[in-house]
């Protein structure tokens, strides 16, 4: 029998993403605990990812919400949810999360820096 582990968990919810299956991606995060594994930066930047385009911008929010508690946040953490803001045409929420990298001694990337001026642009 295989067992589950991170790696392989990350992977399904990567392909989640590809696939646009936020709703298959929220479930396979929620099953870590069920696999007695710990979700890792990567399991939350994935999720966030799967979300970006057509799930709720809330949940992109509760999920940033969910991995900034735990300290497992970078960039592409960020990045990802300011690009589920700017597909929510949420630019002030965009700004404000380019604003908050600085709180985790982050620096803004070229993705993230495009992120926020694509959220602003649609403002306009």
């Amino acid at each position: 029998r295989l067992s589950c582990n991170v790696i392989m968990m990350n992977s399904a919810i990567s392909s989640c993403e590809k696939a646009s299956e936020w709703r298959q991606a929220l479930h396979l995060l929620g099953d870590f605990a069920t696999q007695s594994l710990q979700a890792d930066i990567i399991s939350y930047n994935a999720a966030i990812s799967a979300c970006e385009f057509s799930a709720p911008l809330g949940l992109s929010l509760a999920l940033l919400n969910e991995a900034r508690l735990q300290r497992l946040v970078n960039v592409i953490t960020f990045s990802a949810t300011i690009s589920a803001c700017e597909k929510a045409t949420a630019w002030q929420s965009a700004v404000y999360f380019l604003d908050h990298l600085q709180q985790f001694h982050l620096e803004a990337n070229l993705v993230t820096c495009n992120a926020v001026m694509a959220a602003c642009e649609k403002a306009s």
